[in-house]
């Protein structure tokens, strides 16, 4: 491609020229340097050899001394830049710098082309720039024939932005960048780049800051010289671009950091002066340009920065959409985003995406710095992408990324810490339990990591050993004691307590877990955690008081606090206080939507009113599963009173028209079909109930839920109507039990809380043998389930079994013996068979009991962090 020609040779200097502008439009220096010296005594060429010999040395240098740029300090390089004043430059290399500024000044001297000096001073600005020293070069900008050729650009450049009409653009281009040669539109090109960042640099030093118009001509220009130069250069040079053409000696315009550095903020000072939509218009134009390979290098940062420019300086009100493309776009069915969230969202996963396929996956020592820096690229799109899709709560998306990640992230624990954490976020519990052992694998001594390992171990995979153990590595590798870490241990305790067949082993485990918090506390006497599971095992082992007390200063420091409020309800109950108790839960459960809360609203207000009042919050209950469930409240119903028995039997006609819809029906539809039915029926709660029930069934058809989601659910609403039908048991509505039944039948027809309930419809209808033979089912299923346990010993004295009667309550007992009903039903049995001692202790211990038992048990809430 550079070869001579037959008829080239020392005594014809024209094809020397020509050889000599090739190799100066391609770059390539070493081969410049090489013919450069053969002309040094010609007599009419000496001084243009002496000249690219100078700029030879020079570019060879930057080649392997990139610029690079500071982000503290705008128009200024970073201060680990290689220069003359730097200790790393060689002494070599500082003698062939100072040659090479020699000759520039030289050639500005003695050439008499009116081309030479004016890119001579060109190089001369940009060797003075890349040495940090500033104001020599802002000195030499106002050199005469630079402000000269400055002046012809900006006064071209306006006519070019002022022109309308695309021919008038392309003729205006075409007047703006035309230039002798490739290498004086290259050096046009960094020129504009240089003298932005000056002028950058000036406007930061000046008291009173200028317009911004003088930067933006500069970039502007800068960019337009440099796509100009890089579609010539790949049109009069094709295969300049082919692996057999490229070697390391070439600096090509896909690594030049002066375009990059124009071309990236000629939008964003757009953005930055206010006009967003002109920035925004800048940035498109730039990624939509298609096989210009000064772009296409700097394509991901460009993603990156326009990425950013949308969300962080582009409010939705002044963004506008990508107007429509060509026909052959259409033709092709290019995607093209309809709105901001998309366009970012794109952005971002191409700039991810490139920056990962760029990063060097070689991990030998020479390779360790490209490594590196290509590393980093790719963890900061990364970082971008994890902000956004965080925030919209995509973290499916993000596990994908992270998983593309992993490729190139071997011992990078940055990478596999927020891999865990998003595991986490997602739900994924075990995977993240991997991810942060291998986090521990890499980093022993990361405390946090132990803490989640700890926490998921213990509140989500119930491995409560190894909760523990991690625990006490924490305490290891920490001097002092690990307030958090004390916590856990201490909620590993109590949930082994639960686990416990022996009361003795429960007390004990909860006595442990008591000195354990009491520690934690002693690290911050102001932790509201500390002091409330401070007071839930003092209400546990029935210190009342000392709970009272210590519930009372929790909320002292947090007084919005879920789990506090109910357990101070909980404790006032225990003292058969229900006024002040529902006082309480009422401001717990307007402060939070939560089944536990509910139901004990519902016992609370059973004891202090009756069935018409506590009937109106089991529609808030069934109301607050459903916002759970669709996580919005445009279904929440209004509080409707209720006096009348057979509340869901009259809802048999709204389940049998859900029923009969469509599984292709949108919920919408099917809620808007509920909502007719309710008006053409009387307004009770009954049907709304029964409404939202069926709703679930037939979301459960249509699979709008996720599997493991809709399971989830319907364990919670299996417990939610097994509660109901048991209050409505106590209120002698047979009808709404039995529906209550039916629908956990539909849900789950093997679980125990359906055969359960199933056994409690038996026995109120005195169906004692039907019942046994389903509370026996029920136990089964679930040995420990203490109410099957307590019901089958009372069907068991019906049917005169008492022997099989005082072997299950005992059973009961040994599972919970602080339960004052079991120790009334062993009363019972015990006086059934004539042991009257035995009987009068049992009733003695019921009676001591039920003076501190809350309405429902202490056990039921389960708090970890």
């Amino acid at each position: 491609m550079t070869g001579k020609s037959k008829n080239s040779g020392l005594n014809n200097p024209s094809n020397k020229e020509i050889e000599i502008e090739k190799l100066r439009d391609l770059n390539k220096w070493t081969r410049l340097l090489e013919h450069s010296k053969t002309l040094i005594s010609h007599s009419r060429l000496g001084l243009l050899a002496k000249f690219s010999i100078a700029e030879s040395i020079f570019e060879s240098y930057l080649f392997s001394n990139p610029m690079i740029f500071s982000s503290a300090q705008p128009g200024e390089l970073a201060k680990n830049s290689k220069t003359l004043y730097n200790h790393e430059t060689s002494l070599d290399e500082s003698k062939k710098l100072y040659d090479a500024e020699f000759m520039f000044k030289q050639v500005l001297e003695k050439a008499e082309d009116s081309n030479l000096p004016v890119e001579a001073c060109i190089l001369l600005i940009k060797l003075l720039y890349s040495q940090m020293r500033y104001d020599e070069a802002i000195k030499q900008l106002n050199n005469a024939r630079i402000k000269q050729k400055i002046a012809e650009h900006i006064q071209n450049l306006k006519y070019y932005m002022q022109s309308k009409q695309l021919i008038q653009q392309q003729q205006a281009l075409q007047v703006l960048t035309t230039c002798q040669s490739l290498r004086q539109m290259q050096l046009f090109a960094e020129l504009h780049s240089i003298r932005g960042l000056c002028l950058e640099i000036k406007s930061r030093n000046e008291e009173h800051r200028r317009d911004d118009q003088d930067i933006i001509d500069s970039y502007e220009l800068s960019s337009l010289f440099a796509i100009q130069h890089s579609l010539t250069l790949h049109q009069k040079y094709p295969n300049t671009n082919s692996p057999t053409n490229l070697n390391q000696e070439e600096n090509l315009d896909l690594i030049n950091p002066l375009y990059e550095n124009a071309i990236q903020k000629a939008p964003l000072y757009y953005i930055k002066r206010g006009e967003q939509q002109m920035g925004v218009r800048k940035f498109r134009e730039l990624l939509l340009k298609k096989n210009i390979q000064s772009i296409t290098s700097i394509r991901q940062i460009l993603f990156k920065k326009f990425a950013e420019c949308l969300l962080f300086y582009v409010p939705s009100a002044k963004y506008t959409q990508i107007s429509g493309g060509s026909e052959d776009d259409k033709r092709k069915r290019v995607y093209k985003p309809s709105n901001q969230d998309e366009e970012v969202l794109l952005c971002l996963s191409l700039s991810q995406y490139m920056a990962s396929k760029e990063v060097m996956l070689f991990r030998q020592k020479q390779f360790k710095q490209i490594r590196e820096l290509t590393f980093n690229n790719a963890m900061n799109s990364l970082d971008l992408l994890l902000v956004y899709l965080a925030y919209h709560r995509s973290y499916n998306v993000l596990i994908d990324k992270f998983e593309m990640a992993l490729k190139y992230s071997f011992e990078e624990f940055s990478i596999w810490y927020q891999y865990g954490l998003t595991l986490m976020c997602d739900q994924k519990y075990y995977k993240a339990y991997l991810v942060f052992k291998e986090c521990i694998r890499m980093r022993p001594d990361h405390v946090t990591c132990h803490l989640l390992l700890a926490q998921i171990a213990l509140e989500n995979l119930l491995l409560i050993d190894e909760s523990l153990e991690w625990c006490e590595k924490v305490h290891e590798i920490t001097d002092q004691k690990n307030k958090k870490a004390l916590i856990i241990n201490g909620c590993a305790l109590c949930l082994k307590a639960k686990l416990q067949n022996q009361y003795a082993m429960e007390i004990n485990y909860y006595e442990k877990a008591l000195e354990i918090f009491k520690k934690a506390n002693s690290i911050d006497p102001t932790d509201y955690l500390s002091l409330f599971h401070i007071a839930h095992c003092n209400a546990i082992l029935r210190q009342i008081p000392e709970a009272i007390e210590f519930v009372q200063k929790a909320l002292k420091y947090k007084p919005d606090d879920k789990d506090s409020l109910h357990l101070f309800a909980l404790l006032l109950t225990s003292t058969k206080n229900y006024e002040s108790a529902h006082t309480i839960i009422l401001k717990a459960s307007a402060l939070f939507e939560d089944f536990e809360l509910y139901y004990t609203k519902i016992r609370i207000e059973e004891m202090l009113f009756g069935f018409n009042k506590s009937v109106n919050s089991i529609l808030n209950l069934i109301v607050a599963y459903k916002q759970k469930l669709q996580n919005t409240s445009d279904r929440a119903l209004p509080s409707v009173s209720l006096s009348y028995p057979g509340v869901m039997s009259q809802a048999k006609n709204v389940a049998l028209s859900i029923q009969s819809v469509d599984s292709n029906h949108s919920l919408e539809t099917v809620a808007l079909l509920n909502l007719q039915h309710s008006y053409k029926l009387n307004e009770s709660i009954g049907k709304k109930v029964s409404m939202l029930l069926q709703i679930d069934r037939l979301e459960a058809k249509t699979g709008s839920i996720q599997q493991g989601q809709n399971f989830q659910q319907n364990i919670l609403l299996i417990r939610i109507l097994t509660l109901i039908g048991e209050f409505y048991l106590r209120h002698d509505k047979l009808i709404d039990a039995e529906m209550c039944c039916q629908e956990i039948a539909v849900l789950n027809s093997m679980s125990y809380l359906h055969i359960y309930l199933k056994g409690r419809i038996h026995e109120y209808k005195q169906e004692f043998s039907q019942a046994k033979k389903h509370y026996q089912n029920a136990l089964s299923i679930n040995p420990y389930h203490i109410p099957s346990l307590q019901q089958l010993s009372i069907v068991l004295c019906y049917l005169e079994d008492f022997h099989l009667a005082e072997k299950m309550i005992r059973d009961a007992i040994s599972l919970n013996n602080s339960l004052p009903d079991s120790w009334h039903i062993l009363a019972r049995v015990l006086d059934y068979i004539n042991d009257s001692q035995s009987a009068l202790k049992c009733y003695q211990t019921c009676l001591q009991l039920e003076a501190t038992n809350p309405i429902i048990p202490f056990t039921t809430l389960t708090r970890i962090l």
